[in-house]
């Protein structure tokens, strides 16, 4: 880390700054979909949630100074907003061999959210880097004796870690049908990226209907980039060209091949994202959100 706290490709978001954090969060600011999980989860009254909320994020915090904490992120609940999620819903709902799993799943608010929508908590997994966000989801969520709390956690690191570990650990040794990653191929750069991508190959189920699907920043241009509204950050945009080579080389490096479907929404990253609590983190010409799924052919 640089002494003017520039943040790099591999050792990310690791400085607080004032930047990506936001005092506090109004019930008006907070999206009806997480208000309605929030009072599912947690049975608070309305009144209670502002209060229960900041706190919790105020917890976070301390151990993961990250922008999904300090700009309420974690608020967006990204995953239901996939182009894919009525049907990958519909396909857990219906198949109770069908496992996801939620790779870099912070407070595991995307994990609540499909069980809140109806899918058995048995079926749903989550893996989190901070163990601490994990234990500060299970506050925010309050999840008790709850439906909620049979979703498997797990601390681990997508990067460095055996996958045959992961799936003894989960007890899930042929793998997961659906795989999920949300703003976490952007963190790295290009060769960590393919070693992320290369243990999930390691951790998808064989099967033809298996997916790996998220979202990632989208740049017009591939590479490196600096985004926030100081510039402060550095982050990989993909462009669809590059999002169908990591997979080319992924597929080259484990003997596998890989069919690549991308949708770029073309906008600020911060109205896109949700950083827009936080101030412009882009511009209209140069970023964008990438939904992206992967299957095996």
């Amino acid at each position: 880390m640089s002494s003017n706290n520039t943040v790099t490709p591999d050792k990310p978001f690791t400085t607080p700054t004032a930047s990506w954090f936001k005092p506090t969060i109004t019930l008006d600011e907070i999206p009806k979909p997480a208000l309605d999980l929030l009072m599912s989860c947690t049975g608070l009254p309305l009144d209670k949630i502002v209060s229960h909320v900041n706190e919790a994020r105020a917890a976070a915090w301390l151990t993961a100074p990250y922008p999904c904490i300090g700009l309420y992120m974690f608020l967006d609940l990204h995953m239901s907003q996939h182009p894919l999620y009525p049907t990958l819903l519909s396909r857990l709902m219906h198949s109770p061999t069908t496992r996801l799993v939620d790779i870099g799943c912070g407070l595991g608010q995307d994990v609540r959210k499909l069980v809140s929508d109806g899918v058995p908590a048995t079926q749903t997994y989550a893996v989190e880097l901070k163990a601490e966000l994990i234990s500060a989801g299970q506050d925010l969520f309050m999840d008790g004796g709850r439906k909620q709390s049979l979703i498997s956690f797990l601390h681990g690191d997508a990067v460095t870690d055996d996958m045959e570990q992961w799936k003894r650990k989960l007890d899930v040794s042929d793998g997961f049908e659906m795989i999920h990653t949300g703003a976490l191929f952007h963190l790295f750069a290009w060769e960590t990226q393919l070693a992320i991508a290369r243990n999930l190959v390691a951790l998808v189920h064989g099967s033809d209907e298996a997916v790996i699907f998220g979202w990632t920043f989208a740049a017009r241009e591939a590479g490196l980039r600096s985004v926030g509204p100081k510039k402060e950050a550095v982050v990989y945009g993909h462009d669809e060209g590059s999002a169908r080579r990591l997979w080319e080389e992924v597929g080259e490096a484990t003997g596998t091949r890989w069919e690549v479907e991308v949708r770029i929404a073309w906008a600020d990253v911060g109205e896109v994202a949700g950083l827009a609590k936080g101030g412009s983190w882009g511009d209209a010409e140069g970023n964008g959100i990438m939904w992206f799924s992967v299957r095996r052919v």
